[in-house]
């Protein structure tokens, strides 16, 4: 599957001149939501992760997803695996676990996104999930930022990446960009105003 061509044709591969939610800068961002926007565009790539899931063995009860941008890609994963789907959300700036959302000890969850960056927001999400019992087995994302290694990759963790080595984490493909900090930015030398985009921005 051509992951890239996929996000190019929805026009969520972006060019331009961003801030990320790290607040660095970069000229590329990947939009997942307007993948995503197409119901059946979101049940195609779903079902590709599914498969790779599937054939590597791993038992899932069910998805979780961070809530905002991981919900429709936790969900329609969760469709294509048979399972059950839920999610954290913020509130007053901590993750939890609400809207009578419940797991129980042993029951087996994958954390799963839109994009994993660094994985940060992954693992409070999964924090709060083995706080209530549960057991954490693995991630997902359907596009991986380059920063944390994905199964069936050669390409090993950089030191940013903050997904734990001993789980496995799935992902379409990889989508490495430049990042810079906004002091050392070219774009911002030349004079280019920086956007910021997604749903930490419009």
């Amino acid at each position: 599957m051509d992951v890239e061509a996929i996000y190019k044709e929805a026009r969520a591969l972006l060019e331009g001149h961003f801030i990320l939610s790290s607040g660095n800068h970069s000229n590329r961002y990947l939009q997942s939501a307007k993948v995503l926007e197409d119901p059946k565009r979101a049940e195609k790539l779903a079902r590709e992760l599914a498969r790779q899931i599937r054939e590597s063995g791993l038992e899932v009860d069910t998805v979780c997803a961070p809530a905002l941008g991981g919900v429709l890609a936790g969900y329609e994963l969760a469709r294509a695996l048979g399972v059950r789907s839920i999610f954290v959300e913020r509130k007053e700036g901590e993750m939890q676990l609400r809207r009578g959302f419940e797991v129980t000890p042993g029951e087996k969850v994958l954390i799963c996104e839109d994009i994993i960056t660094t994985g940060g927001s992954a693992m409070e999400a999964a924090r709060i999930i083995e706080s209530l019992g549960a057991e954490v087995v693995g991630f997902a994302a359907l596009a991986n930022r380059g920063f944390c290694r994905r199964q069936g990759s050669d390409k090993a963790a950089k030191p940013q990446c903050k997904l734990p080595q001993d789980k496995p984490f799935y992902a379409l493909a990889d989508f490495e960009f430049a990042m810079y900090s906004p002091e050392e930015c070219p774009m911002c030398a030349e004079g280019s105003k920086a956007v910021k985009p997604g749903s930490r921005g419009n």
